[in-house]
């Protein structure tokens, strides 16, 4: 099933934390996840995505899950379920104590034709 997944930054605040006397910025973002169902029965549609931070709203009925990464399976964190840069990129050493990792999950029932637009908010924190 076609889907389409834009992020967009919502807004950015600078200091909004700070740990070992270093200032963190806040990056709030949004997303939105547009699903189309063409053909003629109806499906039923189980929808996962993980984002690097903290929920802070999810929609239509979603729900979200914060997440070990040390856990996580291992098809989330070597490659299947993320970017191809998340392998060789290195993470700053202060990322992780500031930031978490969260699963979102709807359950999305869809007539034929319908479309349906699954939203979520959340936030990292990033050292500038």
């Amino acid at each position: 099933m076609p889907g389409a997944r834009p992020g967009f930054r919502r807004c950015r605040r600078d200091d909004a934390r700070v740990w070992r006397d270093d200032p963190y910025d806040r990056v709030s973002l949004e997303g939105l996840l547009t699903l189309t169902h063409y053909r003629d029965k109806t499906v039923e549609v189980h929808v996962r995505r993980y984002v690097i931070g903290y929920c802070d709203e999810i929609g239509d009925g979603g729900e979200a899950k914060m997440q070990n990464l040390m856990e996580l399976s291992p098809a989330v964190t070597t490659g299947a379920g993320v970017p191809s840069w998340w392998r060789w990129y290195s993470w700053p050493w202060w990322w992780w104590h500031m930031n978490g990792a969260v699963e979102l999950n709807w359950q999305v029932s869809l007539e034929p034709g319908q479309s349906r637009e699954l939203d979520y908010q959340w936030h990292y924190y990033y050292r500038p």
